[in-house]
């Protein structure tokens, strides 16, 4: 299908040039000048004149000699000395003898000779000598000389006096006045005096040790050899130990494998430093070796630092706790015995080493001590006597001579076990004991007394039990560890045996009393006193050490703490929380009880970060939610449509957050939104909707989205987006927007007129709007096109639309032409835009065809109309060929001649059909002698055709125009009336006075328009009405055709299927489309069963035939 129609004095600037003293003119002024020079005067004063006779001899010379300037700063880029100091090995000289330099001194050696290299240079590290690549280069800038006194007056007087600058003469005494001191000495440190202040001297002092430091050669040699000297020292105390713990008895002990552990390692120490200081004096540095090499010496050294440090803590081990107490210890090393010693000299004698009586005596007194006065501290003397008398009982010689004898017994540890055993025992008693006691000075305290007596007892018992724990180690590690590991019960560490002690002689005594006191303080803080946390963080604590794991003891448990402490305050607060609840509805609105039930869930939730377990968080939670929320759910869900009703996006947002605390809590509120969103959406339709055939898409269409703003901006503050409120708004939205006022009148008006919407939009406008506005207003459109269920309807109005918009270039914008059909294809796929992107390339190919043929005419020196004409391709374009015969006016229809010529020459076996009803161009008036200039008319090719008559004659008969022109009634009588109707042509008072037979047309030589270019290409109502029909009736055989290939597709992959499986199958697959009707659905599988591509079975059965 074709279709053609007409496209229609400047000033140069001085720069001061200043002269610098080179480096080697600038000399050093003595130091007598510098420090007793006479002050001498600025430059611009003038302190005598020829007139008044000759100056004297010191005006002179102060005047003519002004201070010498200092010298320039030296710097990386631009040094201002020629040489560099820098020697062949990259050192830096400060005696310039060397680098051959006049005036040079003799610098004294900072090494011996043997240090020194043969040509007098310095090495800079302690490698230098062995380097044997290029020096580097290093500057080395000598110090400027230091400010002179009138260095800012010289400066600043440098240009000169100023030609309006006045000066007078004043006598010595003015001078004076106005210049004090200026006859006196001046006081300026001199270059002995740099360093300034005593803190500056040390700063530079403490500078030059640390360069001394990194620099020096022989520093590396004196770490090495200290290394080396403290190594000898801890092999030879290594040595004294496995000596003295080798005892030559059997018995062993357990500082036997660190003293030959600290042997192998500083054995092997010895010489590894040895090698590592000849090879850092006499190999090449780190730094020119084989990557290979690095790394084993990287290595090297890092697994000296480990196994050096390992063997020094394994020595500080045995000396600090296992040897202070061994007489023959301190009698064999005196080095060893240096520290203990110290603090031993008046510690009672040990008790015998395998008698328990006199052991237990010994340690009771200690161990008292430790349990009741642990805060006045412990002595080293009471410490060690009580580690080395443990440690001497489990030890002792009898143990092992018990051991020696008892081979019946089939353990050749047994004497250990029962000495071991016995000293468990003889603790376990005591601890017993002194906890027999605290539960009967207990008995004495009630309430936050007995709370503060628990806490107080709890702490200072822990803490005694830490002590005690250290100080018999060596009963855990040996006897109480094979105990265990022969798998015997009740036996335990030392700090766990008191725990245990403490749960089962006191905790079960008290328990109940103490979690009284907790509960009493906690109900204080909910009804807005001040407590102390920290007791009740304490006491949590306590209940939580107590949960021991019976079968592993190592392990700990939260048994105690849920059955003696979560479970009561978990009772209490649901009393609690139910009278309060109850009380507080009666008495106070929903909304009231909502502000005060989320407070206390905040409380809550405070109270177990601030002293609680977080274990008890799950289970306090679910027990609020279920006092303070689930119980009155009622009242809750009741109160939502009110504020639904009334906009209360807070109360709204309070009750969401409550209710989402609760199972199924938010089912009845999402049904009544769902029921709330769907009636405001019907009421803001209908307030619109008076007449549906007149009413105005922007209208329909702003009304629905404002309804989805309101309460998608609701969903997403109030009800935080949740997917459940989100999927009620969609179910209401696509109820109200299929199922309203205005869809009553036809079910296709909603993607109507969400297609003419579109249409106004992406049409060319003189308001237009802007590109990011457009966007924005075509994603709203979007978010109603995701609700309408006839997504077909809107295809076919919207292809309609855009195929005009297309042909007579009326689309606002290609890019936004573009954007609409990609936001259709993302919702509903290719298919759904695939013929609407063919339209796009029709045009393009169009274009192309346009300017080929502009050069063909061209070529053959041709002159024709400004003409384009657009090839549709008739499978893609929602068009139809017009329904009358036309004969068009003799300069188009040669221009289309020509054309259609030209289009079969590239295109053999093409048909041209031209759509004549879409042809428009423009007419020149030239009749108008009272217009200042010629009215051009947009008309289309019908009226064209027409106006071009009036050439020919003034006047022409309905008649003669329907005779030339072969236009059937239905398309001339449209174009005639809107000619009349714009007063372009008049109907002579003689004729009928309807357009028709018998009427008579003239030229209306008079006319005006404001404008000078009248659009007349202007739609009928009746043909939008008749066009609406065809599309409706195109829809529905489209529907037909869709619904049978969705049928037989459906078959052909499952080759036999039920009749109503069939019906439901078909419906989910056509859903994307629109909903059709069951009815439609069996029509079309009768027709397909006529047609013989489906075949009916048994038993309701359908099968398909290939």
């Amino acid at each position: 299908m074709a279709t053609p129609g007409q496209p229609s004095s400047s000033s140069n600037r001085s720069e001061p040039r200043l002269s610098t003293r080179s480096p080697s003119s600038a000399g050093h002024s003595s130091p007598s000048t510098q420090h007793s020079a006479t002050r001498t005067l600025p430059p611009w004063i003038d302190s005598y004149e020829v007139r008044y006779g000759a100056p004297t001899e010191n005006q002179l010379r102060a005047l003519s000699s002004p201070p010498p300037r200092a010298l320039p700063a030296q710097h990386n880029h631009s040094p201002s000395q020629a040489q560099r100091r820098v020697s062949r090995d990259g050192y830096v000289y400060d005696n310039p003898a060397v680098l051959g330099l006049e005036g040079s001194r003799k610098s004294k050696p900072r090494l011996r000779k043997f240090l020194t290299r043969k040509d007098g240079s310095e090495r800079g590290r302690k490698w230098d000598h062995l380097r044997t690549a290029e020096p580097v280069i290093v500057p080395r800038y000598s110090r400027a000389n230091p400010d002179t006194p009138w260095r800012g007056y010289v400066q600043s007087s440098r240009y000169g006096r100023l030609p309006n600058e006045e000066a007078q003469v004043v006598d010595p005494e003015m001078l004076e006045k106005l210049q004090p001191g200026f006859n006196s000495l001046v006081d300026i440190s001199g270059p002995g005096s740099a360093m300034g202040t005593k803190p500056r001297r040390t700063k530079v002092l403490y500078k030059r040790l640390w360069r001394i430091i990194l620099r020096h050669p022989l520093v590396p040699l004196a770490f090495r050899l200290t290394v080396l000297l403290t190594s000898i020292i801890a092999l030879a105390l290594a040595v004294r130990i496995y000596k003295i713990e080798h005892r030559g008895d059997g018995t062993g002990s357990s500082e036997l494998t660190q003293s030959i552990v600290a042997i192998v390692i500083d054995s092997v120490a010895i010489p590894y430093i040895g090698y590592m200081t000849w090879d850092e004096y006499t190999g090449e540095p780190l730094g020119l070796r084989a990557p290979t090499h690095k790394i084993a010496l990287v290595l090297m050294d890092l697994f000296f630092i480990i196994f050096k440090s390992a063997s020094t803590a394994l020595a500080f081990e045995a000396l600090a706790y296992h040897n202070s107490g061994d007489r023959e210890t301190r009698q064999y090393s005196p080095a060893l015995a240096a520290m203990p010693s110290a603090a031993l000299p008046g510690m009672p004698p040990q008790p015998a080493r395998d008698d328990i009586d006199t052991t237990w005596n010994y340690l009771q007194h200690g161990v008292t001590r430790i349990m009741m006065n642990l805060q006045e501290g412990i002595d080293l003397q009471t410490y060690m006597g009580i580690y080395t008398a443990v440690h001497n009982f489990c030890t002792s010689q009898k143990a092992v001579g018990f051991t020696l004898t008892t081979h019946v017994i089939g353990s050749s540890q047994r004497g250990a076990h029962l000495l071991g055993e016995d000293l468990y025992k003889k603790l376990s008693e005591y601890l017993s004991d002194h906890l027999r006691g605290l539960v009967a000075e207990s008995k004495a305290h009630t309430d936050e007394a007995l709370l503060t007596f628990y806490i107080r007892e709890w702490q200072r018992y822990t803490d005694a039990a830490k002590y005690i724990h250290h100080l018999f180690r060596y009963l855990n590690r040996h006897w109480v560890k094979r105990e265990i590991d022969e798998g015997k019960k009740n036996v335990y560490d030392v700090y766990t045996l008191h725990l245990v002690q403490w749960r089962d002689v006191l905790f079960t005594q008290v328990a109940s009393k103490v979690m009284d006191a907790v509960l009493k303080l906690v109900e204080k803080q909910r009804n807005g006193e001040t407590i102390e946390h920290s007791q009740i963080k304490q006491v949590v604590d306590s209940f939580v050490s107590l949960g021991l794991d019976d079968g592993d003891a190592s392990k700990t448990t939260l048994d105690v703490y849920r059955f003696h402490f979560e479970r009561p305050f978990l009772e209490a607060t649901r009393v609690f929380y139910q009278n309060e609840s109850k009380q507080f509805v009666a008495e106070n609105s929903v909304v009231e009880y909502m502000k005060k039930a989320e407070s206390r869930l905040d409380e809550e939730e405070e109270r177990v970060k601030l002293y609680l377990h977080p274990d008890i968080g799950i289970s306090l939670k679910k027990a609020c939610n279920q006092v303070l929320i689930a119980d009155h759910s009622a009242i809750l869900r009741d109160e939502f449509q009110v504020l639904l009703d009334n906009d209360r996006e807070d109360d709204m947002a309070r009750m969401y957050s409550l209710l989402s605390r609760i199972p199924d809590g938010l089912d009845p509120l999402r049904a009544k939104f769902e029921t709330h969103v769907r009636n405001a959406g019907l009421a803001a339709v209908a307030k619109v909707a008076s007449d549906a055939d007149k009413l105005e898409p922007k209208v329909y269409v702003d009304a629905l989205l404002e309804i989805h703003t309101q309460y998608q901006g609701l969903v997403k503050r109030a009800f935080k987006d949740e997917p459940e409120f989100t999927r009620s708004l969609d179910n209401a939205c696509r109820e109200f927007v299929n199922r309203n006022e205005v869809c009553k009148s036809g079910s296709n008006k909603s993607p109507e007129l969400l297609a003419k919407y579109t249409d106004v939009l992406l049409r060319k406008s003189s308001t237009g709007a802007e590109d990011a506005e457009l966007e924005n207003t075509l994603v709203q459109i979007m978010t109603v096109f995701k609700y309408i269920e006839d997504k077909d309807v809107f295809q076919k109005f919207y292809s309609r639309m855009l195929a005009r918009r297309l042909v007579h270039s009326n689309s606002s914008s290609d890019d936004a032409e573009t954007s609409m059909i990609s936001k259709l294809k993302e919702a509903c796929g290719f298919e759904y835009t695939n013929k609407l992107q063919r339209m796009f390339q029709d045009m393009q190919v169009s274009k192309d065809l346009n300017a080929g043929f502009r050069e063909h005419l061209q070529t053959l020196g041709t002159k024709g109309l400004e003409s384009s004409y657009s090839i549709l391709g008739t499978g893609f374009w929602p068009l139809t060929a017009p329904g009358t015969n036309f004969n068009p006016p003799e300069e188009v229809a040669a221009d289309c001649e020509r054309f259609g010529r030209f289009y079969k020459n590239k295109h053999e076996g093409r048909k041209l059909t031209w759509l004549w009803q879409l042809c428009k161009g423009e007419v020149k008036a030239n009749y108008i002698k009272s217009a200042k200039m010629p009215y051009t008319f947009q008309v289309s090719i019908y009226q064209m055709a027409i106006l071009l008559l009036f050439n020919e004659k003034d006047k022409n008969t309905y008649e003669e125009i329907a005779s030339t022109t072969q236009l059937n009634s239905e398309a001339l009588d449209p174009s005639l009336g809107i000619l009349l109707k714009a007063k372009v042509l008049n109907l002579d008072p003689g004729s009928s006075a309807k357009v028709g037979a018998g009427a008579s047309f003239s030229l209306n030589y008079d006319f005006k328009n404001k404008k000078y270019r009248v659009n007349l290409n202007v739609g009928m109502k009746s043909e939008t009405k008749q066009e609406e029909a065809e599309t409706n009736k195109t829809i529905e055989e489209d529907r037909k055709l869709l619904l049978q290939s969705a049928i037989v597709r459906i078959m052909k992959a499952r080759k036999r299927m039920k009749h109503q499986q069939l019906v439901s199958e078909t419906i989910n697959q056509i859903r994307a489309r629109f909903v059709p009707k069951v009815s439609d659905i069996k029509k079309c599988i009768e027709i397909l069963l006529d047609k013989e591509y489906l075949e009916r079975l048994e038993d309701d059965d359908i099968g398909y035939l290939a």
